[in-house]
């Protein structure tokens, strides 16, 4: 299949396990790449006007909303179109102000065939956006060729890097209080790239806090496929997923729950170790970008008959 991809290239930036997800595309497909940080990209070029100097193209995809919109037109392009959902979010009396306005006019104009959310509960917010438009399920995942277990020494008791964001995610300044306040050795700062991988790797406990809408993010993944020991607090498609508690990782509930569980999973190492093998074969063998690919390509196989 040749796809046209619509979105920038994020490799060199923080957030670069979206680029990882895209890249697995192109080496299952034919993929062209179009946007910022890829050569010949020309900003003042319609989504019609790339279709037509590069194709043709059997599929147009685009990934999140905020890489999508600075490409005109889209609406206009006649081949089918997917667009994978990443951050579809209502308003919350907490303080986010979300995006359901300005996704209802990205919808409305451009006309997708199919969207491919990442969490389950993104399902309802589409069916209100665009009743009648195709949708499927589909969960982050993880390059197992770069999220790897190495043989660094554990250096930290718990890494908790992450965006500090209380609208958002209103536990991580609580739980970044708590390891300050028993004195951990611990990785809290945000760091990216290799140093994040190395980091997760030097730690003995890795811990999640989850969003206001207890969606999974793609911690779960990350954390696990470097075959680290995982505290998170729960995400509603956790069973869905098929991680499950005790056994891939082990839920806290508060912050005096998990102010005991790291005590325990400190002074048992060979429990957590035992924890982190079977969370690290999991997600290696059923939550890697090979996967996840293949699976979206069979729902857009299936869904818009390509």
């Amino acid at each position: 299949m040749k796809i046209l991809l619509l979105s920038p290239d994020q490799l060199h930036r923080y957030n670069w396990g979206h680029q990882h997800f895209r890249n697995e595309i192109g080496r299952q497909h034919n993929v062209l790449y179009y946007g910022e940080g890829y050569p010949d990209f020309d900003k003042n070029l319609t989504a019609p006007q790339i279709v037509d100097k590069y194709g043709p193209f059997d599929l147009l995809l685009t990934y999140g909303l905020r890489y999508t919109l600075p490409f005109q037109n889209i609406g206009d392009v006649t081949i089918k179109k997917a667009h994978i959902v990443i951050d579809l979010f209502p308003s919350h009396p907490g303080g986010y102000r979300g995006v359901m306005p300005v996704y209802k006019t990205f919808v409305a104009q451009n006309k997708y065939d199919l969207f491919l959310y990442r969490q389950r509960c993104q399902e309802e917010y589409l069916n209100d956006l665009a009743p009648g438009t195709k949708s499927k399920w589909l969960p982050f995942s993880v390059d197992t060729n770069i999220y790897k277990k190495s043989k660094l020494p554990k250096l930290y008791d718990v890494l908790t890097s992450s965006s500090v964001r209380n609208d958002v995610y209103p536990n991580r300044k609580k739980v970044n209080r708590l390891v300050a306040k028993k004195k951990l050795t611990a990785v809290t700062k945000r760091i990216v790239h290799e140093k994040y991988i190395n980091a997760i790797n030097q730690s003995k406990i890795c811990i999640i806090s989850t969003n206001i809408f207890d969606s999974p993010n793609m911690k779960f993944t990350e954390f696990t496929s470097c075959g680290t020991f995982v505290l998170a607090d729960k995400p509603a498609d956790m069973e869905q997923l098929g991680f499950q508690d005790g056994k891939h990782l082990v839920l806290y509930s508060g912050m005096d729950d998990l102010k005991d569980k790291i005590n325990y999973y400190l002074s048992h190492d060979t429990e957590r170790e035992s924890i982190a093998k079977q969370g690290i074969e999991f997600t290696r063998k059923n939550h890697n970008h090979t996967v996840r690919v293949q699976e979206m390509m069979f729902s857009i196989n299936k869904e818009l008959e390509i």
